[in-house]
């Protein structure tokens, strides 16, 4: 049947216009406040000196904290990687995903066995060390230590999933992202969402990944019906799709999935989150 693109996109539209309203509001407010406070911002933020007038100030936007994470991440090296693979493990315990440190760590931890001259450094048959391969773009290593892992443990959840992260990277790795998904439905949809911010995949060849990735989510559309997704990922999948089928035909079973999802963007909750930042930032501003 063909795609009511319109309707949908009704629905992406209100979503925006929550955000925008909400946008203009914190806007608004901080023009109302005058010009003392404005003035006061400015001082803070591009004033050569700092308040007391006694030391210059530094441009925090343009230096960099990575050697303060590296730094952090060397001394914080064993507890990172046991959250890591905790992050990795078949259950529903994302918690250490939001570790600040993850991307100094990946950079660290899988050229410990080079900087040290010993291969035996790390555990490279982990799927922590395929995770830290990632993140250095070392996407061929990657996949030959996490099919090394589920030549000994088939049904390896850490690896299948780092394996169908590399579906983008080539084709043929989506099997495995279709596998992780099967075994943990919610876990794997929001690992994928969080690697989209973390590193970046780059194609090995050219294939159409989204729509393969849409179509196994409808052929398993009723694993989705009992999981409670954040509404910013509900959001960007309902963004993601709308893109992609823009006055496409799609089937009524991936209309059906979609339908699915968008019960988890939860529009009342996000605008409750966005005015408890608007209250947050006013906060800021009146002090």
């Amino acid at each position: 049947m063909k795609y009511n693109f319109i309707e949908v996109r009704r629905i992406a539209l209100a979503a925006f216009l929550v955000f925008f309203s909400f946008s203009l509001r914190g806007n608004e407010e901080q023009k109302n406040r005058g010009p003392v406070i404005e003035r006061r911002r400015i001082v803070r933020d591009h004033s050569p000196v700092t308040r007391d007038k006694n030391y210059f100030t530094f441009n925090s936007r343009f230096i960099g904290t990575t050697a303060q994470d590296v730094n952090r991440a060397i001394r914080h090296l064993p507890r990172i990687t046991d959250n890591i693979r905790a992050f990795l493990k078949n259950d529903n315990n994302l918690k250490p995903g939001n570790e600040m440190l993850i991307p100094a760590w990946g950079g660290l931890y899988c050229n410990i066995p080079e900087l040290t001259g010993r291969k035996d450094a790390v555990n490279t048959n982990e799927p922590a060390y395929v995770l830290s391969l990632l993140f250095c773009s070392k996407f061929e290593e990657a996949e030959t230590a996490a099919k090394a892992i589920l030549e000994k443990e088939n049904e390896n959840y850490g690896a299948l999933l780092m394996l169908g992260l590399l579906s983008e990277y080539r084709k043929e790795n989506f099997t495995y992202l279709n596998r992780a998904f099967l075994s943990n439905p919610y876990k794997t949809l929001l690992i994928f969402d969080w690697h989209l911010g973390k590193f970046r995949v780059s194609p090995a060849e050219e294939w159409d990944f989204v729509d393969a990735f849409f179509q196994m989510l409808t052929k398993n559309k009723n694993l989705l019906r009992d999981l409670e997704l954040p509404p910013e990922v509900a959001i960007r999948l309902n963004q993601a799709f709308l893109t992609k089928y823009e006055d496409k035909e799609v089937s009524s079973d991936m209309e059906v999935m979609i339908s699915i999802i968008r019960k988890n963007m939860k529009i009342e909750k996000m605008r409750e989150i966005h005015r408890q930042s608007i209250e947050k930032s006013s906060e800021t501003y009146s002090h």
